[in-house]
């Protein structure tokens, strides 16, 4: 019983292990994106999303809050603001490669084998791009309304939801320009012409399954795997601060200013080329 229990596994095994790479893939396999959350009208994904972006505002307006505090960069909360540019990647690739040999017995303890092999391969990829604004004024009146907020509601360790210590990347910044060590001209004017961190994470996970039968004139599968899949996800925070650009009268516009928005831009593009090469050399 436990034998043909074994073997009734294999077609299960064998169609999800194939099906990777043959469709778009699912942000989560064991709960797929029509499914909503009871009582919102937010999809399962589009809540961990949310719930994402949420956590990346708290750490920032509490960054932002923090570092005024030390008095070193009074523009950060005043004219400057934060671009965000999240990159989401699903891929997904699987691969089926039987294999036969055949046995022909001869005289003297001797034979002779003819192997035969196919292999088949897929690969999808499935990446999600969005980019958002905040203005920085709006962040620290925020958190001077409302105080410090606490980020680990948010954090559940999966992933990019977990502490992305925005926090420190920002009040050390803000901790340098009290120094002056960045900055030869009048310490009062902005020593920074552009802050940026870019925060990668990548996690993969993989099986496989090779059924073995071994008959005296035909063996299957005995090296290799008859199917084997990979799953991979990956998430990039690119997050840029700098000068808001400004109108002719001087009003701040909702969009970075030079140099910020231009470093922006370059970080997306080489980020893009290098993703594009690694995906190419899978």
């Amino acid at each position: 019983m436990k034998n043909i229990a074994r073997i009734s596994t294999i077609p299960l095994v064998l169609g999800l292990l194939c099906g990777c790479g043959t469709y778009v893939p699912l942000k989560d396999p064991l709960h797929p994106s029509d499914d909503l959350v009871p009582g919102t009208q937010l999809s399962r994904e589009g809540a961990v999303e949310q719930n994402l972006v949420g956590n990346i505002r708290c750490e920032v307006q509490n960054a932002i809050y923090k570092a005024n505090t030390l008095g070193s960069m009074p523009y950060l909360g005043t004219t400057w603001g934060t671009q965000i540019t999240l990159k989401l990647t699903w891929d997904e690739m699987s691969s089926v490669a039987p294999s036969v040999s055949f046995i022909d017995p001869r005289a003297m303890m001797q034979s002779f084998m003819t192997s035969l092999g196919v292999s088949a391969t897929a690969h999808a990829t499935r990446l999600e791009t969005i980019t958002f604004l905040w203005e920085n004024r709006e962040l620290l009146d925020a958190a001077k309304k409302y105080g410090l907020q606490d980020c680990s509601k948010r954090e559940t360790g999966t992933m990019i939801e977990s502490n992305l210590r925005i926090d420190e990347f920002i009040y050390d910044k803000a901790s340098i320009a009290k120094t002056g060590v960045a900055s030869t001209i009048d310490p009062a004017l902005p020593q920074f012409t552009t802050l940026q961190e870019d925060i990668t994470f990548v996690a993969t996970y993989g099986g496989n399954v090779t059924p073995t039968w071994k008959l005296t004139r035909i063996s299957a599968d005995t090296s290799g795997n008859l199917a084997s899949a990979t799953r991979s996800t990956t998430g990039d925070i690119l997050i840029t601060l700098g000068a808001l650009a400004t109108d002719t009268t001087g009003n701040l516009l909702p969009q970075l200013g030079e140099p910020a928005a231009s470093q922006h831009t370059a970080a997306i593009i080489g980020s893009s080329v290098a993703s594009q090469n690694k995906s190419q050399g899978q």
